[in-house]
């Protein structure tokens, strides 16, 4: 890799396909042959753990035990990742935050930012996905992804998560002043060559990164990140980011929506999210 700084947020709403892109990017940089296996995911953390806030033990032991709140934890996003940054040259970091402002406070700051690549999905399917990995019924997910303000958490439920409307998180992280990749996850369903074409040249040309590629190692990344790879994966293996209530990779389909959400769950859904689902060809 060039001499690079910056942290490259591989950003998304829960349940959208982060991983998978992950699983990709991993591939693309720390492999020769793009053969994936769990391992890798590691080398692409989720930047809401405890050990990226541990110089709060020193700073204030009693918020770095309430950084589960987001009034807290809000106040050392920037010094987290300056840290980060200080110690790392560029630095892939998963998040399911919006990119919002929390009172008063912004989350990935242009200091220390250095681009973005975002997955979108629909958000009809993600209330099914996320329904099932959160093991509440759908309409609770409904109301969740209707809210304009919500919190989840990282790891363990250690560090509250900046979580928003569906559509209000799409905007905040595709109007940052960053170079970005928008992805649809239905586009990498279709054409998995063509998205990996997409971020292989985001990677070298807009973020000046240095990797080896060409066609059988795509072919090798297409086939050991397919869904149904990873998938079969999990259950040989497990993976450490399941829940208890659901596999991780559990369907990987589109449109599953049509056989479960309710006619008013839809209508509600779509008057909602009207703007960013036409935008996005959903509607």
């Amino acid at each position: 890799m060039k001499d690079n700084k910056g942290i490259v947020w591989i950003a998304s709403y829960p349940k959208s396909g982060n991983t998978w892109i992950r699983s990709i990017i991993t591939s693309i940089l720390y492999t020769s042959d793009g053969k994936f296996n769990f391992d890798l995911i590691k080398k692409i953390d989720q930047f809401e753990i405890l050990r990226n806030f541990k110089f709060l033990k020193k700073k204030n032991i009693d918020h770095f035990k309430q950084l589960h709140k987001m009034n807290v934890v809000s106040q050392y996003w920037l010094e987290a990742q300056k840290e980060l940054t200080d110690k790392n040259k560029i630095l892939f970091l998963k998040t399911h935050s919006a990119n919002y402002e929390y009172e008063n406070l912004f989350f990935a700051n242009n200091e220390t930012t250095k681009g973005c690549i975002y997955v979108v999905r629909d958000p009809r399917d993600i209330i099914v996905s996320y329904s099932k990995f959160l093991g509440i019924s759908v309409e609770e997910v409904v109301k969740i992804i209707t809210l304009k303000e919500n919190k989840i958490y990282g790891p363990n439920k250690k560090i509250g998560v900046f979580l928003t409307r569906w559509d209000y998180h799409v905007a905040s992280w595709t109007r940052i002043n960053k170079p970005k990749l928008i992805l649809k996850y239905e586009d990498m369903l279709l054409n998995p060559r063509q998205s990996i074409k997409q971020i292989t040249k985001f990677l070298a040309e807009d973020l000046n990164i240095n990797f080896n590629i060409d066609e059988d190692k795509i072919n090798n990344i297409i086939l050991s990140t397919s869904f149904s790879k990873l998938k079969e994966n999990e259950k040989e293996l497990g993976f450490f980011e399941s829940s208890k209530n659901s596999v991780f990779f559990r369907s990987g389909q589109k449109n599953q929506w049509k056989e479960i959400l309710t006619k008013k769950q839809l209508l509600f859904i779509e008057e909602n999210f009207k703007q960013y689902m036409a935008m996005y060809e959903y509607i």
